[in-house]
């Protein structure tokens, strides 16, 4: 039987509404060279909060003191495996320093609309397309939009 797996996703938002989108490395053994979200695996018995903040401090050096969870995917892997991503979003001041970790290679902080017009998955493009990230005001509200299954995703993370 497969088992089912929990990852999460985070939108980061600066202070002049621009996010936060990390590139794979070459190296990285998913998606290399593809445009992603920090993120990774949710660790058994891990608050799922508490998962996305250790996530984003170990791949972008950022210290979040809080998240908002806006968004839950759920696809079956290449591997016949079923996964359930979870979206968050969380803002950080303009100046933030960003570390990247070794599974990118590059960092740039652009809009929600540059960011969809680069190589990632449909599920990070889902989390973008969810998230009402309000420039002017640099605030974020929650989707209204019901937490759905996709058919199927290439890939895990």
């Amino acid at each position: 039987m497969n088992q089912p797996y929990i990852s999460a996703k985070a939108v980061i938002v600066r202070e002049d509404g621009n996010i936060l989108a990390l590139r794979r490395s070459k190296t990285c053994p998913r998606r290399p060279l593809s445009w992603d979200l920090p993120g990774g695996d949710v660790e058994f018995g891990e608050d799922l909060g508490q998962s996305i903040i250790r996530e984003i401090k170990e791949e972008a050096g950022l210290v979040v003191p809080e998240v908002t969870l806006f968004d839950a995917i759920g696809f079956v892997a290449k591997d016949g495996d079923y996964w359930v991503t979870l979206g968050y979003v969380t803002r950080v001041p303009q100046d933030a320093a960003v570390v990247i970790s070794w599974e990118h290679d590059q960092y740039e902080w652009i809009t929600k609309e540059e960011f969809l017009q680069r190589e990632s998955t449909d599920r990070i493009k889902r989390f973008l397309n969810n998230t009402n990230v309000r420039t002017e005001s640099t605030k974020y509200e929650n989707s209204n939009h019901p937490t759905s299954v996709l058919p199927s995703e290439e890939g895990r993370r």
